[in-house]
């Protein structure tokens, strides 16, 4: 029996969690120092956001003045290259109508399960099928589709 009890307490033991010798005061000191880090983390963020718009602002202007001089590309020794990527993009049908014509139209030229498949679709995956879709040429419109629109963004490489 009492094997049993020292059995029992040597669990107990190995089963209570680890005392810690935390003080109120190294508790105070750790609240201040979240206090700090978030302080730091919230300047951070908004230095961040005031670059990145800095950072958005010139890429229309580049992207404004490349469309002015019918380019598509500028380069610049040592520095970089501009050039605009177009892509045409896809809207998620809306309304009721357009959904049902879309949905239709899938399950009657690959079935239900291609259907099922596609039923939460959304913006990107279905511009990336329905550009396959008429990338043959042999379908002109979807039906519940309104005809894409172009998309121009600008992009820049370094080169050093």
């Amino acid at each position: 029996m009492e094997n049993q009890e020292e059995q029992l307490e040597m669990w107990d033991q190995a089963t209570a969690p680890p005392e810690t010798a935390l003080t109120v005061e190294q508790m105070d000191q750790m609240i201040v120092q979240l206090r700090e880090a978030k302080s730091m983390a919230d300047i951070a963020e908004e230095s961040a956001k005031t670059i990145k718009a800095e950072y958005d602002a010139k890429r229309k202007e580049v992207l404004d003045a490349l469309k002015t001089l019918n380019r598509d590309n500028y380069s610049v020794a040592g520095a970089g290259m501009a050039y605009i990527s177009r892509k045409e993009v896809y809207t998620v049908p809306k309304t009721h109508q357009e959904k049902t014509a879309l949905f239709n139209y899938i399950k009657e030229k690959y079935g239900p399960d291609a259907l099922m498949s596609m039923v939460g679709i959304h913006s990107a995956t279905l511009t990336s099928w329905a550009n396959k879709e008429t990338e043959s040429g042999e379908v002109m419109q979807i039906p519940g589709l309104e005809q894409p629109t172009m998309i121009e963004t600008l992009n820049f490489r370094k080169k050093d």
